[in-house]
């Protein structure tokens, strides 16, 4: 586990490493701790002991809105896109299977835009858009 030292204070950082331990501890049922961890393959989770432990309200999952922000969401996958990873983690696929999948996932929703194969990177009349990140298409962050 990561340390992260912010205001004299060092905090835990969790990655989908962690996901299933912290679902366990705050009560998310298997079936969504499992699909969230498959949709973790795909989108990048990492958190910290602050924002776990302070900010996300527990009792109001899943509307709380950090949660769904911070949080790997299912339906962030097309339905079928979700069962086919779903499942090829819930039956311990093999690491070439598995990375098969990831990575055609990957490919469908965080595309590569720049030639250098930055993925999600945006650009506009040939300018890299510095700051936005490329969901999929039609939506920047």
């Amino acid at each position: 586990m990561q340390h992260d030292e912010t205001n004299g204070k060092t905090r835990k950082v969790y990655t989908l490493s962690h996901l299933e331990e912290i679902c366990r501890q705050k009560g998310i049922s298997p079936d969504l701790a499992l699909q969230m961890k498959a949709t973790a393959y795909v989108f990048p989770f990492k958190a910290n002991s602050y924002v776990i432990d302070e900010l996300i309200d527990w009792k109001d999952i899943p509307n709380d809105p950090i949660y769904k922000l911070l949080f790997p969401q299912p339906d962030m996958l097309h339905a079928e896109d979700g069962r086919m990873i779903t499942s090829a983690v819930a039956r311990k696929a093999s690491t070439a299977d598995l990375a098969e999948a990831i990575y055609s996932l990957r490919e469908k929703y965080l595309p590569t835009d720049t030639e250098d194969g930055n993925p999600g990177v945006p650009v506009r009349n040939g300018k890299i858009l510095k700051g936005y990140m490329k969901l999929n298409p039609g939506t920047l962050v």
